[in-house]
């Protein structure tokens, strides 16, 4: 590179990492030579790679001169299967740091806001320097070999690629660890994978021609010449570099700076002390648990928020945003001065509902109302759908908040506990209001024995679109040139064409009226038109947003798997043509939860939506860190995916879903809900065998969770009927059906599940029990009273009621026959 005059980084890129590291968003990846300028247990300098063999050469060949051809790894192998303890011992020595020998260059090495930090060395050079040093913050060593993958959090991250030294033999050195590591996953690699496309990374101490990292990364074959370079400007720390690496290394957005790491730190980092200090709290931010505005969005924010890139979009089924409705194309509908007019403050009821089918334009009207109440002078918030909050985050927020009118924008989608929070937030106030929308309202957050089912509400469904409407929509999209075939018609065709479809929802109607195909066609002609690569990121955006998540770009990138420019050339692409939008929380999504849903739809007709499944769980389950909240977004979209139910339901071949289970085996092999949902998929079934196995080790490490003891229950249950002949079948079923009347004493007024699995079951046992008539008939008494109970706290569960019934005919039935 060109020297800067007076320094040793050019001054535009010394701006760009000053503004990358107030980020919080650089990685620092070292590699051997970082270490050199520390010392060791033994008296003397962390070994350089020739150093440390010419030790290990000491043991494995005493008395011998050294081979100047053999490199490390063939000498570590000899070593250390001719003399381990000897091995072990010089690791445990020399590549012991002494933390006394450490200079201020590593207390500003580890004092900047790393996003995260991967490191080719075994020694403890990162421990050492935070006992040195007062550091910003926790530093975390990992072993890639023994730890399992870890999500970036508040501490820093330090990840030993090649395992740890007081690990041994846990360590990579050799040609057979390097090749055997490479014939297996490797999450921590898939991690540094994504990382290396998505972050801005400096390199210190490594040339970069390690062969498990270009193994692994595959960053050569990762460049597609003939697309833009989308990988963030990256920095590579070392004196000397060849030409043609240089030159190789620029190729991938990597610039070389000549110098040593002391220089670097010394020239460049201590100048960036004013950048770290907001990186660090950026990180501090980002890990910290919510404010009340990240949990509320005040609507005047909203009002004032950048217009969307892609502005015209919303007419081709992009979600809302404020913008839309103040200054884009979202023509008011007459349903909306009808909302206007009628409710408001004055209105009495407590809880303002707009129902309808997906894309109805629930959104849309939803926004405009809230905008309307929020210039009339009222205090509106909206619910934020992308903060990571639990319930009691979110009570602290309401009250803190001087919240008239609360905005959900779905409601489908909170659980009951949020739900409750809020009816006890309404309870406190009788001014206040919530405003919500929801595909239908036979949902746990308005069950009548919840808080919110409670609440006064006026419910207002979506109307087709009137005429009024049509000539709106018309108006809009002539003035955003998105008029498509409708282009060159007449006004009466126009509305004609509209007209026709506008029995369905808005989006389907302004879809199909401008392309003139069906909805599900035009749908199918996008994916079909995309290339493979681009066809499965889509296909794993559009898996996430039907179940309500946006993905980070790390996300996607990692559940490709093949991380490299050009899947960041596809991703560019696919937001380009507006198939994907990405929002302020730097999530992707697809344009409207009905475009994603039915685009999962033809990729399961397709039987191309395993491998995008498979995908986004090895993401998501990389992701879960067992210190994340179970309310943590990261959570909340694994456990979305590894519901048996939803997994059948999408995949359709039990195979399939078996396989999904076992691909995530090694990253969620501690996690109860894992074993729970693996369980549970064996139960309904007929894998009893497995269900025992999984199935106890989810009680193994959530005994008292009521949904492993409602399982366990369910399976005891199915087992003792299946073979009721064994001698202890009938004291397995009554130790189950205690352990649910269990369950339903505690958790029975929340959830009608308990109910539905000792009805259901309990009748399947009564069926086939060895017992005799009056034994057969006190148990079907016994049942169909509790369920009875169960049907009058949850009078809306029809499979509750139809199972009443036939635990009521199967009683009376066997009555009359006495």
């Amino acid at each position: 590179m060109t020297l800067a005059p007076g320094g040793i980084v050019e001054q535009g890129d010394k701006a760009q990492l000053a503004r990358r590291m107030a980020e919080g968003r650089v990685v620092l990846f070292t590699g051997a030579g970082f270490s050199l300028g520390a010392g060791s247990q033994a008296g003397v300098p962390v070994p350089s790679v020739n150093a440390l063999r010419e030790l290990l050469w000491s043991v494995a060949f005493p008395g011998q001169v050294l081979d100047s051809a053999s490199s490390l790894a063939d000498v570590y192998e000899v070593a250390r299967d001719r003399a381990g303890n000897a091995v072990k011992d010089i690791l445990t020595r020399h590549l012991s740091v002494d933390h006394k020998s450490l200079s201020g260059e590593y207390r500003l090495w580890f004092s900047m806001p790393w996003y995260r930090h991967y490191t080719l060395n075994v020694d403890d050079l990162d421990e050492q320097a935070a006992r040195a040093f007062v550091l910003p913050r926790r530093i975390r060593a990992l072993s890639a070999l023994k730890d399992s993958f870890t999500a970036a959090g508040s501490e820093l991250l330090s990840v030993h690629l090649n395992g740890r030294a007081r690990d041994y033999p846990d360590v990579t050195f050799s040609a057979r660890d390097f090749g055997q590591r490479a014939a297996r996953p490797d999450e921590w690699y898939q991690a540094l994978t994504a990382d290396l496309l998505s972050h801005p990374v400096v390199f210190v101490g490594s040339t970069l021609d390690e062969p498990t990292l270009w193994q692994h990364i595959e960053l050569r074959r990762g460049r597609d010449r003939a697309g833009r370079e989308l990988r963030p400007a990256s920095y590579l720390v070392t004196p000397e570099l060849s030409a043609a690496r240089a030159a190789m290394l620029r190729s991938y957005n990597v610039t070389w700076i000549r110098a040593t790491g002391q220089t670097f730190a010394n020239d460049v980092l201590s100048e960036l002390q004013s950048e770290a200090d907001m990186g660090q709290a950026s990180i501090s931010r980002a890990f910290a648990p919510p404010t009340a505005t990240e949990v509320l969005i005040d609507a005047s924010v909203l009002r004032t928020a950048a217009p969307p890139a892609d502005g015209s979009a919303y007419l081709l089924g992009r979600q809302p945003t404020a913008w839309d409705i103040t200054d884009g194309y979202a023509r008011a509908r007459d349903f909306d001065g009808m909302l206007e007019r009628t409710w408001g403050a004055g209105t009495s009821a407590r809880l303002l509902l707009l129902t309808g089918t997906a894309g109805s334009g629930k959104s849309t009207s939803l926004y405009r109302f809230a905008l309307h109440e929020d210039a009339a002078g009222r205090r509106v918030h909206f619910l934020n759908p992308d903060a990571t909050y639990g319930p009691s985050q979110a009570r602290t927020a309401l009250q803190r908040t001087a919240t008239e009118l609360l905005v959900v924008d779905d409601l489908y989608s909170i659980g009951r506990g949020l739900a409750d929070v809020i009816a006890d937030w309404l309870a406190a106030d009788s001014s206040r209001q919530v405003l919500a929308a929801t595909r239908g309202t036979n949902i746990v957050a308005l069950d009548p024995v919840g808080s919110l089912g409670k609440v006064p509400r006026n419910e207002q469904p979506i109307p087709h679109l009137a005429d009024s409407d049509i000539e709106l929509l018309l108006d809009a999209l002539t003035a955003a040139n998105r008029l498509g075939v409708l282009a060159g018609k007449s006004r009466m065709q126009q509305v004609r064409a509209f007209r026709d479809r506008a029995g369905r929802q808005l989006i389907v109607a302004m879809i199909e009226a401008t392309s003139g195909l069906r909805f599900e066609e035009k749908l199918a002609a996008e994916c079909d038109e995309l290339e493979s690569s681009q066809r499965f990121l889509y296909a794993v955006a559009s898996i996430a947003t039907a179940r309500g998540f946006g993905l980070l770009q790390d996300e996607i990138l990692i559940a490709h798997g093949a991380a490299d420019n050009s899947v960041m050339n596809d991703l560019r692409t696919l937001t380009q043509r507006g198939l994907l939008v990405q929002g302020g929380e730097r999530q992707f999504r697809v344009r409207h939860r009905l475009v994603a849903e039915r685009v999962v739809e033809h990729f399961r007709q397709a039987r191309q939506v395993s491998e995008p499944v498979r995908g986004l769980l090895f993401a998501a389950a990389t992701k879960a860190d067992r210190r994340l909240p179970r309310s943590a977004r990261q959570w909340k979209l694994l456990v979305s995916l590894i519901n048996h139910d939803s997994l059948q339901r999408l995949l359709g071949d039990l195979g399939d879903v078996r396989g999904c289970y076992a691909e995530v085996e090694d990253l969620l092999n501690w996690d109860y809900h894992f074993w729970l949902q693996r369980g549970s998929l064996e139960v309904e079934t007929g894998g009893l065998e497995e269900a025992f196995n999984f199935l106890s080790q989810a009680r193994s490490l959530a005994p008292d969770d009521f949904k492993v003891q409602t399982e366990w229950a369910y399976f005891e249950l199915k087992s003792a009927a299946s073979n009721a002949a064994r001698v202890d079948s009938v004291d397995r079923a009554e130790a189950a059906l205690v352990e649910l009347e269990d369950v339903i004493r505690k958790r029975g007024a929340k959830d009608s599940y308990p109910y539905h699995v000792y009805g259901s079951q309990g009748l399947r046992w009564a069926r086939r029990a060895p017992l005799n008539v009056n034994q057969r008939a006190r148990l079907l008494d016994r049942l169909r009273q509790t369920v009875g109970d169960g049907l009058k706290l949850h009078p809306r569960q029809t499979d509750l009621r139809q199972l009443h019934e036939d635990l009521q005919k199967a009683y009376l039935s066997l009555a009359v026959g006495a």
